[in-house]
Formats: C-alpha cells, sequence, structure tokens
C-alpha cells in the first residue's frame, strides 16, 4: 500500500496523467503531461491583468518549489523578490488560490473550537493543490527517488503537501500551530473532544517531540493527536499511530461544521485491520 501511495503523490489525480499511468505505466509519459499543465498554467496567468501583475503571478507561482524547500514553511513574501511585500504581490498569491492551484494551510492562535475562529491571516503555509505536478516542478529524477525512497532530507515537503491535498480533498479547512519557533504541529483538524493536531513522518522516526509537548502541556487541554507515517497502526501516550495511506478513513460529518470525533477508540471502528 505505501508503494501505491508513493505513484499517488508522484503522478497525482489530474485525469490524463492518471490515464496515461494505467495505460502504459511509463513516469516519463506522465512527466510529459505534467510538464504540459503547468506551462499551460503559466500561459493562463499571463492571460489576465495588466503586465505588472502578470510578471507577480509567475514570480509567485515559481516561488513554490523554494518556499516548501525551506525548513521553515511558512510562506515568506521575501521569498518571491526582494523586498515583495504582501500589499504588492497578495493579490497575485490569491489568483492562484482562486484559480485552484494552491491551498493556504493558516496558522492558529490557540488550539480552541472553533479551529476557523482562531486562525491567522498574515501566517500560512502555501500547499500545491496537486502533489504530482509540484514533483514535476522540480528537477529530473525527483520522481523516482521518491518511488524508491531515496528523496533524502527533503522529501517532508511532498509528505506535507499530500497530507494537505489528502485533507483538503476529504473536505476538511487547513490549518498548523506554531506558537514558537521550536514547537510545530503540521495539521489541526476538529474532533468530536476538540482540536485534534496531525504529525506526518516521512521517514521511519518514530519521536514526535512537539505532539508530546502539546498532549503533556496543560494548557493546550490536548487529549489526543494522530501521527501519519511509513509505520503501521499503533497507539502510545495518547497518539495514535497510522500508516500514511489511511488519511482516506479521516472525514468530516455531513454538515460541514462539527467534525466526528478522531479519538484513537472511534477511528478503530472504520479501520479496517
Amino acid at each position: 500500500m505505501l508503494s501505491y501511495f508513493s505513484a499517488y503523490m508522484t503522478i497525482g489525480g489530474m485525469p490524463a496523467a492518471v490515464n496515461s499511468y494505467s495505460r502504459f505505466h511509463d513516469y516519463s509519459l506522465v512527466l510529459g503531461i505534467q510538464k504540459d499543465i503547468i506551462e499551460g498554467y503559466r500561459n493562463d496567468a499571463v492571460k489576465y491583468g495588466e503586465r505588472p501583475e502578470k510578471a507577480k503571478i509567475l514570480r509567485t507561482f515559481d516561488s513554490i518549489t523554494s518556499q516548501l524547500s525551506k525548513d521553515y514553511k511558512k510562506f515568506q513574501y521575501s521569498g518571491i523578490a526582494k523586498g515583495a511585500r504582501s500589499n504588492s504581490y497578495g493579490g497575485a498569491l490569491l489568483r492562484l488560490r482562486d484559480a485552484g492551484i494552491i491551498s493556504f494551510c493558516r496558522n492558529l492562535s490557540l488550539l480552541q473550537l472553533p479551529l476557523a475562529g482562531f486562525a491567522k491571516d498574515d501566517a500560512f503555509k502555501v500547499y500545491m493543490n496537486d502533489t504530482g505536478l509540484l514533483v514535476s516542478m522540480y528537477e529530473q529524477g525527483t520522481a523516482q527517488r521518491i518511488m524508491t525512497g531515496e528523496i533524502g532530507l527533503f522529501k517532508g515537503a511532498f509528505y506535507e503537501n499530500i497530507m494537505a491535498q489528502c485533507l483538503r480533498s476529504q473536505g476538511f479547512p487547513l490549518f498548523y500551530f506554531s506558537p514558537s519557533d521550536s514547537l510545530e504541529i503540521d495539521f489541526v483538524v476538529a474532533s468530536g473532544s476538540g482540536p485534534c493536531p496531525i504529525e506526518v513522518k516521512s521517514g521511519e522516526n518514530k519521536k514526535s517531540k512537539s505532539l508530546n509537548t502539546i498532549l503533556n502541556t496543560e494548557k493546550y487541554g490536548v487529549s489526543h493527536a494522530i501521527r501519519f507515517s511509513r509505520n503501521n497502526i499503533g497507539e502510545a501516550g495518547g497518539i495514535l499511530s497510522l500508516p500514511l495511506y489511511m488519511v482516506m478513513f479521516l472525514k468530516p460529518d455531513e454538515s460541514g461544521d462539527a467534525f466526528p470525533s478522531v479519538s484513537p477508540e472511534e477511528i478503530r471502528q472504520h479501520i479496517p485491520v
């Protein structure tokens, strides 16, 4: 299953890319399709707005790979161009979001419900809505290295992006929690018993310093968390460990307002073991 998940990361969900891989199982053909889609995005970007705005959209789009390459993934306008500010490049970023190319993941000021009520407008991460397209924006051979597990330290960015993509497709708004430079929770969703932190691990390391800090610090009031990794199902210290592909089992209820509990006891009822 993990190998299929890696394939999903590199192929993505664009119909032409999926159809090509299902017919020919040739990633070089998929890559060509993905690069054509990216070029189409770039061409579409320059069709709209005045000339300065076109350049800003392209610069913003081209900065996404380097923004995700950093350990500190909060979106920084200075990463687009020297001296760039939100008042000059915010519109370009919103155009990419409204076109369905990217999503914002906003930082929370507090771990309390409703999460949207504590989301910061000026502190957010940016993720590509299709991780396969993101992979294609890097140098040749990146997809093959992901498939073989040889991508190195940078693979965390791809795993975070695919988790953002999956959560969003399941209907979850995207939030994260970073109250300090030394503490960051990748994602937070609402559950029946309160905010549920989610951590994404790209390797075999089971250590979760940030999750343990949140769970063992009374002021946060968090009783459970979920860690997605390449490891099997497990549970310890209030942390439910699940394989990466099991993100499909996290779903909000039909109202879209209140989320079903994702406590260890209840989520196990929805997992075929």
